[in-house]
């Protein structure tokens, strides 16, 4: 994309003005050079305008700041096989333009707050404190001997204020600033009916003008490494601009509908923590009876192997040998002998089902506890989830 002629010099008319106006002779040096070649490799620019580097980063980089050009920065080959990094300086016409107009308007926009703010009427001002006071708040501020103004800030006597001079001077700094600026406001004018293109390194290559046929830079848009536009040569301050206008929020958005899905989420969990902190079966239900019934001629499924294996008629022996020890002696070879009995025809078999009635109340009572202990531990763990 390219300027007609009759903008691009319009434009550069306008970047004349406003360096030859606000900025130092260096400057304006260094935007004229660039306004007649386009585009222009570091080094040269070093040349072509006699000035030492650091000097010349100085002032480069206030143009850089206030966004009158741009630095561009690629990797190229130097003579000597190896990759260099280079820099070109040139001048995007929308940002420029831009620019201009912000440090116009908040140019004027400050010089027309302090005019304001002195052609305010007041009456009195303090010596000391600089406070001031309007004629009606004044008059509650006499002194005692009713001869002059006292100061409620700092008690100092009050005296006639003579801002409408300062005022007056302001007004003539300002009708003297839009004089000198009136020249850029035309030009800006002028720059608004216009159809402005931005441009870019790529298309500033086009139009630029070689400096020197000596120079080591390619004056090409490098394909060794994809183009980034990083802002070389820019001050620090500028790259921290650069970095948090990159920034991005992320907003997360919560719907009912979600919610209510976390809340089933939630209810699973808790239900999956409640199987696993349940009573296994074989704690849940006692195999003594079953034994002792199978032991009676009922038959019982794979539980009294279940309970042989885990060892849970080991204690159960125990306290019934405690419990009878007269007449439960041979109880531990009972399953196996009682499986040949036909009936309830034995001796001690209301004995066995008195000692079986306590010990099913004690294992009751026992597992009534546990259950007891279990649910508190469970409620204290879901009392701490909904917490968390």
């Amino acid at each position: 994309m390219s300027l007609s002629k009759e903008s691009e010099k319009e434009v550069k008319h306008l970047l004349r003005l406003v360096t030859r106006a606000f900025y130092a002779v260096p400057c304006a040096l260094i935007m004229e050079v660039l306004l007649f070649h386009s585009v222009v490799y570091e080094e040269d620019m070093l040349k072509l305008t006699c000035m030492h580097r650091k000097v010349f980063r100085s002032y480069c980089n206030r143009l850089l700041e206030d966004r009158l050009i741009v630095a561009y920065t690629q990797k190229e080959d130097s003579p000597q096989y190896r990759m260099m990094t280079t820099t070109y300086f040139f001048v995007r016409w929308v940002e420029a333009i831009d620019a201009i107009k912000w440090k116009i308007h908040s140019l004027v926009k400050m010089v027309k707050d302090e005019v304001d703010q002195l052609s305010d009427p007041q009456g009195y001002v303090c010596p000391s404190c600089r406070t001031k006071y309007s004629l009606l708040d004044a008059a509650s501020l006499l002194s005692e001997d009713k001869a002059s103004f006292e100061c409620s800030v700092c008690g100092d006597k009050l005296i006639e204020d003579d801002s409408g001079m300062e005022a007056q001077k302001g007004q003539e700094k300002l009708e003297k600033l839009m004089s000198q600026i009136e020249p850029i406001i035309e030009s800006l004018k002028k720059i608004d009916n216009m159809k402005i293109e931005d441009n870019n390194f790529e298309s500033s290559l086009v139009k630029a003008i070689p400096v020197s046929s000596s120079s080591v830079a390619s004056y090409t848009v490098s394909s060794k490494v994809p183009r980034n536009g990083k802002p070389g040569g820019m001050s620090q301050s500028l790259q921290n601009a650069a970095q948090k206008s990159q920034a991005t929020v992320h907003v997360s958005i919560t719907a009912d509908d979600e919610e209510m899905r976390q809340e089933r989420e939630s209810k699973e969990q808790k239900s999956e923590t409640l199987k696993q902190n349940a009573l296994p079966s074989w704690h849940m239900e006692s195999t003594v009876g079953k034994s002792l019934l199978n032991g009676l001629g009922q038959e019982i499924p794979s539980v009294k192997k279940e309970a042989t294996e885990t060892g849970i008629e080991k204690p159960i022996k125990r306290e019934e040998s405690e419990t009878d020890s007269g007449g439960r002696a041979g109880y531990s070879g009972s399953e196996t002998a009682g499986s040949d009995a036909t009936g309830p025809g034995t001796a001690d078999t209301a004995e066995e089902l008195d000692a079986l009635e306590a010990y099913y109340a004690q294992l009751r009572a026992n597992q009534d506890a546990e259950d007891e202990e279990d649910d508190e531990d469970l409620d204290d763990a879901m009392f701490e989830d909904d917490m968390e």
